[in-house]
């Protein structure tokens, strides 16, 4: 008698997979939601929600209003519907049944759960061994990997829009003390032989904000953690923006080759994007990201001069609602604006209904599309190109 190994119930087999992911979401949604969706432009749109839009491929999506995205209908239902990522291969192959509805948090939150929710806790800036301020990781991935020019990130850093932050996996950080001595707590399980949580004043950011009361264990703590195994060091990226009192918003991005992890930190207001205010304030470019962003000033660098990006009066989306966008616009004298958003079908499309809505307030509009998919991958390939050019131009001639 033989006998086989049953599957486990989160099992789903590549077959599955890729049946799941070649799902046409037009189909998907006339028959799930019964929306009717019809062709536009260099895609498709749905009547119900406009700000929806499926990709020529009928494959991928963009829904803009809720700032949410993905290449196929699995991530549509893990990001709309809150599927687990099985139960959404599942039940796009038919294999489950689900109920598909708009996913939301029925659990009701503390009053102290909501008011962390909306604290903006800038990581810990990271320090050499000497105790000076270490920016090597972030200028090395900026500059070397990301092509983008010196003298901008290196003044970025001095305006202290941009620095090397620091975290450690397993833990959260929840604020500094008085002494500006950062606290955390475990995100999990609390391991045996843990350091003791005391109840202490913090605030969410260096000696600013409100202060409050909260449960953590001294960042001096961290260096017995790491030695013990129980957590490790990684360093990101932090890019910051305020409102000329505190920091408001803060996008974190790792700096790893390997990695492609980047989020908005919790509790960064979406209204404060990361934007540059240049001497030009009549003229305002807007972006995707801020890599973008900054590739773009990096290419003005390049072509009129290692200053003159200072001109430029720039915006990162963060993606591709206008929040930010309506937020920067008051009380600023905008009179034009010039969308540079990336040149794939989601980005075009958002660039028709933002020029159009924009140009119906008043502002002149125009735009001004990457080669590429968008502006760092223009800048890498300008760099590439003038690194063989120049190494070409080095070789010795045969004789």
């Amino acid at each position: 008698m033989s006998y086989s190994k049953s599957k486990p119930s989160n099992y789903v087999t590549k077959e599955q997979i890729e049946r799941a992911r070649n799902v046409d979401m037009v189909e998907f949604l006339e028959r799930t939601e019964g929306f009717s969706v019809k062709k536009s432009g260099n895609g498709y749109r749905c009547d119900v929600h406009d700000s929806l839009f499926i990709t020529n491929d009928r494959k991928g999506w963009y829904w803009n209003s809720r700032d949410e995205g993905g290449n196929n209908a699995i991530a549509f239902c893990m990001k709309i519907y809150g599927q687990s990522f099985t139960e959404a291969v599942k039940s796009l192959c038919g294999d489950i049944q689900m109920e598909y509805s708009p996913k939301y948090n029925t659990k009701k939150k503390s009053s102290e759960e909501k008011i962390e929710a909306h604290r903006l806790i800038l990581p810990e800036q990271d320090h050499k061994e000497n105790g000076q301020r270490n920016y090597s990781n972030v200028i090395a991935y900026l500059c070397k990997t990301r092509g983008l020019e010196y003298n901008i990130v290196n003044q970025l850093i001095y305006d202290r829009k941009l620095y090397q932050g620091i975290g450690y996996s397993g833990l959260q950080l929840v604020g500094y003390d008085s002494s500006n001595t950062p606290f955390y707590r475990f995100k999990n399980d609390i391991p045996t032989n843990a350091p003791e949580y005391v109840t202490i004043e913090l605030q969410a950011q260096k000696q600013k904000g409100e202060k409050y009361i909260c449960e953590g264990f001294s960042g001096e703590h961290i260096p017995e953690l790491i030695e013990r195994g129980i957590t490790k060091k990684y360093v990101n990226m932090i890019a910051v923006n305020g409102d000329g009192i505190m920091s408001r918003y803060a996008f974190c991005r790792s700096v790893s080759d390997s990695s492609t992890y980047r989020v908005d930190l919790p509790g960064s207001d979406k209204k404060y994007s990361f934007s540059l205010l240049g001497t030009n304030k009549n003229k305002l470019y807007v972006f995707e990201s801020v890599i973008d962003m900054l590739s773009y000033a990096s290419f003005y660098a390049i072509n009129n001069g290692q200053d003159a990006w200072q001109q430029l009066t720039m915006l990162s989306l963060g993606g591709k609602s206008d929040v930010a966008l309506d937020e920067f616009l008051k009380n600023k004298p905008i009179a034009e604006i010039t969308f540079c958003l990336d040149n794939d079908d989601a980005g075009k499309h958002a660039t028709e209904q933002l020029s159009d809505k924009y140009a119906l307030k008043g502002y002149a509009v125009s735009k001004d599309i990457p080669l590429n998919k968008d502006f760092n991958d223009d800048l890498k390939a300008f760099r590439a190109l003038n690194e063989k050019n120049t190494v070409q131009a080095t070789k010795p001639l045969k004789r």
